[in-house]
């Protein structure tokens, strides 16, 4: 497999041209939410300062703005999910861009993202750097993907991001974090054919890896291969492997 580098003002493009569907077609996304609140809710955390990274379209918004907090900063890629989810949360603060680059909040009680920290090009940096402006035995919590995911995309276009796996993720937070709760699985969408599959991708804006753009030719032995491959009663299989990680500074 070719690891491909991030590209963020592509990864930006992509999910912004594809907002308004990302809502109906980001079910994994939106049950790993769902999932990783339920391991924050056994922390029983009550933070006054969070930062979310990746707000996106509100999922994980929606569920930390029920939480005790005082100050909340929102950040994202997309300016126009920051401006979104701002109307979701009283008198939250802004941080749109790349959350690598962008000067951080101090005290933080709370560092919360789901399905964004594929996209951090240097991850036990920014560990480091969050422990940083993370406030005594402040909390982590984030989802992230697998090896697995998309493996069946991978297998036929030989591309793909460099997922670490989960003890690889939990051994680059160990020098920061002490790990409260780790878990990893498999979500596995159906769909009809291989064009469905191709179109989830786009609405959910997580193509953002290459501009090249196929071929007739291309697309169709694409097609040909994944239907040879990847069928199963049904239709044909898109492999997702979440993992959710919650750790509190050390």
């Amino acid at each position: 497999m070719v690891t491909v580098s991030i590209d963020k003002q592509l990864v930006a493009e992509r999910f912004r041209n594809n907002f308004a569907t990302y809502e109906s077609e980001a079910v994994v996304q939106r049950h790993m939410v769902n999932r990783l609140f339920g391991l924050l809710e056994n922390e029983s955390v009550k933070p006054q300062r969070i930062l979310e990274i990746g707000c996106g379209t509100g999922f994980l918004t929606k569920k930390l703005k029920a939480l005790p907090f005082h100050m909340y900063w929102l950040n994202d890629l997309v300016f126009e999910a920051v401006n979104n989810c701002l109307s979701l949360v009283d008198s939250a603060f802004p941080l749109v861009g790349d959350i690598e680059q962008k000067a951080l909040p101090e005290q933080l009680d709370l560092v919360a993202s789901s399905a964004t920290f594929q996209w951090i090009a240097n991850f036990p940096a920014f560990a480091k750097r969050l422990h940083r402006h993370m406030a005594v035995e402040g909390v982590l919590a984030f989802s992230t993907f697998g090896p697995a995911n998309m493996q069946e995309i991978r297998a036929l276009t030989g591309a793909g991001l460099d997922y670490p796996c989960l003890h690889e993720l939990t051994d680059m937070l160990s020098p920061y974090f002490e790990i409260s709760q780790a878990e990893q699985e498999q979500q596995v969408l159906v769909f009809e054919n291989p064009i469905e599959v191709l179109k989830h991708l786009r609405q959910t804006g997580v193509t953002g890896l290459s501009r090249q753009h196929w071929g007739k030719e291309q697309l169709r032995h694409f097609c040909e291969s994944y239907q040879d491959r990847f069928s199963i009663a049904g239709g044909v299989k898109l492999t997702y492997e979440p993992i959710y990680i919650v750790a509190k500074k050390i």
